[in-house]
């Protein structure tokens, strides 16, 4: 009995781990690095690729996101080089005044991430009404599996 409860919620959880794990991945065209990063990436909360898009809305998407990560790149290592001068300073002085630093960053995350929203909006509208709602369905299904993964692995540590 508790070996198939377990089993219930382990196989959707496995299921959405891969997903995530596979969303994250260079082919799901979420941009460079890590999803949600500061370089780039769409805030679909979705692979590309599980929306089955056509091959011409496939070429114009990667256009577009490879365009995006080309002008958001020297944004975010603009971005580095200043959150590691404010680290430097930091550690030279912990009651350094970095309020300067602080704009720039502020500065810079605020560019990429209206770089990121402008980005998705151009792919969204590439898509078909039915692709939309199978989105915001993957969307929906794979903010349940974090919880339930969540639930299963208790709270973090401090």
């Amino acid at each position: 009995m508790v070996r198939s409860k377990v089993a219930q919620i382990v196989s959707p959880v496995m299921a959405g781990m891969l997903l995530i794990a596979v969303s994250a991945g260079p082919a799901s065209a979420q941009g460079p690095g890590h999803p949600g990063g500061w370089g780039g990436g769409l805030l679909l909360g979705v692979p590309l690729r599980a929306l089955n898009l056509t091959p011409d809305q496939h070429t114009q998407a990667m256009t577009l996101l490879s365009a995006a990560r080309t002008s958001a790149r020297p944004i975010a290592q603009q971005l580095h080089q200043t959150q590691s001068a404010l680290a430097d300073a930091l550690l030279a002085s912990p009651s350094a005044d970095v309020s300067a630093q602080l704009t720039v960053i502020n500065g810079l995350r605020s560019q990429l991430l209206q770089s990121r929203v402008q980005t998705t909006a151009q792919v969204l509208a590439l898509l078909t009404p039915d692709q939309l709602a199978q989105a915001a369905q993957l969307k929906a299904q794979l903010s349940q599996l974090r919880t339930q993964m969540r639930q299963l692995l208790g709270p973090t540590p401090p």
